[in-house]
C-alpha cells in the first residue's frame, strides 16, 4: 500500500487512491465523507505506517487503528460517551455488530482521521482499547 492513500476495501470497482503527500489525503478523505453512500463501505485510510479503519455511509461508525502490514497492536477508539448494547452495520450488505462504546458519531470519527493524517499520532481526545 502506498504512503498516503485511501480505500474502499469492500468495493472492486473503486481503485485504490494514492497520494504524494497527506495535505492531499485529507483533501480526498473530507470528499469521499461529502459524497452521498448507498450503503454503509468499509473505508481504510492509509498513513504513517498505519491504517486507520471506517464505515463510511452511516452516521456512526469504529474507528480501528493497525499497522499498515495488518500486525498487531489493533486498537478501537473509545465513545466520549458510550451507551450499553450494540449497534448493527452492513458495510457492503455484511452483518457487523459492534459494541456502543466502540461506536463514534461521524464528526468525532472525521476529527480523529484528520488529526491522524496530519500529525501520525492516535489522538489522546479519545481513550483506545487493544482488542
Amino acid at each position: 500500500m502506498a504512503r498516503f492513500s485511501l480505500d474502499y476495501t469492500d468495493q472492486a470497482d473503486r481503485p485504490v487512491q494514492r497520494f504524494d503527500g497527506r495535505n492531499e489525503l485529507a483533501e480526498a478523505y473530507r470528499e469521499a465523507r461529502r459524497t452521498p453512500k448507498e450503503h454503509e463501505a468499509f473505508l481504510e485510510v492509509a498513513c504513517h505506517g498505519m491504517l486507520i479503519t471506517i464505515f463510511d455511509g452511516s452516521p456512526t461508525s469504529p474507528v480501528q487503528a493497525m499497522t499498515e502490514d495488518r500486525e498487531p497492536p489493533y486498537l478501537l477508539a473509545l465513545s466520549p460517551v458510550p451507551a450499553p448494547g450494540t449497534t448493527d452495520f452492513f458495510p457492503d450488505g455484511h452483518h457487523t455488530e459492534i459494541a456502543n462504546r466502540n461506536t463514534l458519531l461521524a464528526a468525532d470519527v472525521d476529527r480523529i482521521v484528520l488529526d491522524f493524517i496530519e500529525t501520525g499520532e492516535l489522538t489522546k481526545k479519545f481513550a483506545w482499547e487493544h482488542v
